[in-house]
């Protein structure tokens, strides 16, 4: 199985604290973006530090 097909649950996740925090169930990312028209969570591996291995595009209003 490669990175790109590793099943991923998507959540509303927490708001704070602001970066990354490691989770009991899973990693939670938190970002602050007043203006923003588009936001996408991309996630890399040591082997391709300049293409993602997922890309999620973050829904204005679900992830809130």
């Amino acid at each position: 199985m490669t990175n790109s097909d590793l099943p991923l649950q998507i959540s509303q996740g927490l708001p704070y604290p602001y970066g990354t925090s490691d989770l009991q169930e899973g990693m939670n990312f938190a970002i602050h973006v007043q203006d923003a028209e588009k936001v996408s969570l991309c996630l890399f591996n040591e082997d391709q530090q300049t293409t993602p291995f997922k890309e999620i595009e973050l829904d204005p209003v679900r992830h809130k």
